[in-house]
């Protein structure tokens, strides 16, 4: 599978020349105060209507009533062969792009890339695949708001609610399912319906969630498959309904601290620190409804849902946020990029976290955003924390598979470990070599009472200067293969072996 997959995109980068960029897109892209992509998406047909194509545009079905029966269906045939004909050009582009991306990280020259992806964008400015590895670009090379918007857009463009590409792009994901997924999007709805942030003509909508409720399982553990009547019922399930985006503040979002030098220097001695009060008021009350009311948590585990920085978690405040506290505490952050965010929304009914672990980065940032009136056990509800280090060769699946669990478990046996109570506004930051688990937590019933835990990652494991990072040891290996086989190639030509 991986070999036709690769071949497809050899195939794709062959049919498909690299774009050169005129002279329109080089400024844009030498321009960093400029949303590129936004112009890109004004200059697109007024008949693309976010993601949309012509068949779904209000304006084009209102022109076609005024056209012969037999025009209407021949304009019909043709618009649906090259809306399908462009979906499969945006999967293929899609694969293309994952590879094209991957080599350039695995080779460390991402910054080579940027200008490549963005002429991908200019001519596929409505395919989420190519916009979601322009954004993955960017982040890796230091441009947090810039990626973050990409992925915001692709996240947009791909799951509108008149968008073509969503069942095609995402798949199963949009028929995949589970009690608590279900439950969540129900008490969304509900709320922002009741906050008046969407129109009532969704109580429709939730009707037909409290319809299909009790026909599901409520075992956690258990996921269903939608069937296509259930789906055509919840229409906007996994898809962008309403963002409760917040613009960036004028001052820092971060409360002032006199304690900065002390805070780093515990942080270089034990690896993990606990920041009370991190965000102004203001700024938590804001961060806090953006991840509440955002309908872009896609992914279900068991007993919370997952949205995620490549998924379109982005607001211009938290990405504020994310700079701002690297700026503070530069000895801890050392110039890391963040690489990887996400906000993770707890089930009122079942309230079970989740279990050790450990996540691929070099420092690792949890942040708790639900009002602390919301818990009743104000002793726990937070962060199990196990000052045994990972060891630095153990990859991403090691430290999150059930098949490494057993590895994990006996690492952190007879190791100390340090339980950081819940408390809203508070920060717990650690070097990510350390696994961890959610602590057991009691909070209240009610979707404001939701335990939201907001993490941030930066940087690469094993990026400090005593070790190797992954990409430094990935370089060598093929210095050392080329060497090889070079090596090979001259003993074959002197002796004939």
């Amino acid at each position: 599978m991986a070999t036709q997959q690769l071949l497809l995109s050899l195939f794709v980068l062959v049919i498909v020349p690299k774009p050169t960029l005129c002279k329109y897109e080089i400024n844009q892209i030498q321009n960093k105060e400029t949303n590129v992509l936004s112009k890109i998406m004004h200059d697109v047909s007024g008949h693309l209507v976010h993601g949309g194509y012509v068949s779904s545009s209000k304006s084009y079905k209102k022109g076609l009533k005024t056209l012969p029966n037999k025009v209407i269906q021949k304009i019909e045939k043709q618009t649906k062969a090259a809306e399908t004909a462009e979906i499969k050009r945006c999967i293929a582009l899609t694969t293309a792009c994952k590879h094209i991306f991957t080599e350039h990280q695995r080779q460390g020259t991402m910054h080579l890339a940027v200008d490549l992806f963005y002429g991908y964008a200019a001519r596929a400015p409505m395919c989420p695949g190519v916009l979601r590895a322009l954004g993955g670009v960017l982040i890796h090379t230091g441009k947090l708001d810039e990626g973050a918007r990409m992925y915001s857009w692709a996240m947009e463009v791909g799951r509108s609610m008149n968008s073509t590409f969503t069942k095609e792009y995402y798949g199963d994901n949009m028929v995949t399912s589970s009690y608590v997924a279900l439950r969540f999007a129900k008490q969304q709805l509900e709320e922002l319906v009741k906050l008046g942030k969407i129109s009532s003509s969704y109580k429709k909508e939730i009707a037909e969630y409290n319809a299909l409720l009790p026909l599901v399982p409520t075992d956690i553990k258990l996921s269903i498959t939608l069937r296509p009547e259930d789906a055509i019922s919840i229409p906007s399930y996994r898809r962008v309904v309403h963002i409760e985006h917040k613009p960036r503040m004028d001052t820092s979002p971060l409360q002032p601290r006199t304690d900065i030098d002390e805070v780093q220097e515990k942080y270089m001695k034990e690896g993990l620190i606990v920041l009370d009060n991190l965000l102004k008021p203001e700024a938590l009350k804001a961060l806090h409804e953006f991840a509440a009311l955002s309908t872009m948590y896609f992914d279900s585990k068991y007993g919370y849902l997952g949205s995620y920085l490549e998924e379109g978690f982005y607001t211009p405040l938290l990405a504020q946020v994310q700079e701002d506290l690297a700026y503070m505490f530069p000895k801890i952050f050392k110039g890391h990029k963040l690489l990887q965010s996400w906000a993770y929304n707890y089930d009122d009914g079942d309230q079970s976290g989740i279990q050790n672990h450990g996540d691929d980065a070099a420092v690792n940032c949890n942040l708790w955003l639900t009002p602390d009136s919301a818990n009743i056990d104000k002793k726990s509800g937070g962060l199990i924390v196990h000052k045994t280090p990972a060891p630095l060769h153990w990859d991403f699946d090691s430290m999150n598979s059930p098949a490494g669990n057993a590895k994990m478990q006996k690492l952190i046996k007879s190791g100390e470990s340090v339980t950081v109570p819940y408390k809203e506004n508070r920060v717990v930051i650690f070097k990510s070599d350390l696994i961890h688990a959610t602590d057991k937590f009691k909070f209240k019933k009610g979707f404001k009472n939701r335990r939201i835990n907001l993490t941030m990652l930066y940087g690469y494991r094993g990026a400090a200067k005593d070790s190797i990072s992954k990409s430094q040891r990935d370089e060598l290996y093929v210095l050392l293969f080329s060497i090889f086989v070079r090596l090979h190639v001259i003993l074959t030509m002197l002796y004939g072996y």
